[in-house]
């Protein structure tokens, strides 16, 4: 997925109330979503995502995530993955995972993932993950 752009959810791809979601050998290069979150890949109630040997690089987002969001979905497992020069408007420059019961990452590579945010408390320039276990 190349240059592609959207003002909402996954400047690339968006998905929605899936079973399962697998992304291997797969490239995000340089897509947008302008005013929303996940530059590359927004998936969003989906039961398992596997994101494996895939590259998300140079995406940008105004405001979560550059690269890409899982969000409230069951099980993430990104593996054997690279997130490059991702950019977010607020915070998690490369990866957002938010609401999920359980998550992996292995064998991945976070380099030069940035945000934008000047007032936020932390700044994230790679990742934020939020699972719904933490939650109260």
């Amino acid at each position: 997925m190349l240059k592609s752009s959207s003002q909402g959810h996954g400047g690339a791809l968006n998905t929605y109330n899936l079973e399962k979601v697998k992304i291997e050998s797969s490239t995000f290069y340089n897509n947008k979503a302008t005013l929303n979150e996940a530059g590359g890949a927004y998936l969003n109630l989906i039961g398992d995502v596997e994101v494996i040997s895939t590259l998300f690089a140079n995406n940008y987002a105004g405001l979560y995530s550059g690269g890409m969001t899982a969000y409230m979905c069951t099980d993430v497992t990104v593996s054997g993955s690279a997130f490059d020069g991702n950019i977010a408007g607020q915070w998690a420059g490369a990866l957002n995972i938010e609401e999920v019961t359980d998550f992996t990452i292995k064998t991945s590579i976070f380099t030069g993932n940035q945000d934008l945010c000047s007032n936020c408390e932390v700044s994230l320039k790679a990742f934020h993950i939020c699972p719904q276990k933490l939650r109260s």
